[in-house]
């Protein structure tokens, strides 16, 4: 996703040209001139792509939970996700982050979906229409369950 995420930047940095701005560096989500999105826009951006997918309102700081789970169901050490998470140890990790993962991981495809445009990932639920809409730097416009 990522690759492909930059390849996508790299053609709005060319077509910015002197109008993107570099001075908060490459950063993964931007705007379309490379300033940095604001906290809030995120927020609702998300939260309005997960209440079209029909998985209720979602936070940003909740794909903590979702990668923790995620890595978690993966097999990979609780030391190496806390140390991810940024924890100093596994307590809170094991405690807060880690979750069952089944509903999760259909969320997750989900999302992955809509941000790859790939809607084999995408429950037969939810229609998912490329257009011109964009969501954090991903051109497309989630239509919502059918």
């Amino acid at each position: 996703i990522l690759h492909q995420h930059r390849r996508i930047q790299g053609e709005q940095v060319e077509l910015a040209g002197a109008g993107w701005s570099a001075e908060h560096g490459r950063l993964v989500l931007t705007t379309s001139n490379g300033t940095p999105h604001h906290p809030r826009n995120i927020a609702r951006t998300l939260t309005a792509a997960t209440q079209k997918l029909g998985y209720g309102h979602w936070h940003p700081h909740e794909l903590r939970h979702t990668a923790a789970s995620l890595m978690s169901e993966a097999g990979i050490p609780i030391e190496t996700i806390a140390d991810q998470l940024g924890h100093d140890g596994t307590r809170m990790t094991l405690l807060i982050y880690r979750h069952a993962t089944k509903p999760t991981v259909s969320a997750g495809n989900a999302m992955t979906g809509f941000l790859t445009h790939d809607t084999s990932r995408i429950s037969p639920d939810v229609e998912l229409s490329i257009g011109s809409g964009e969501c954090c730097g991903f051109a497309g416009a989630l239509v919502g369950p059918n």
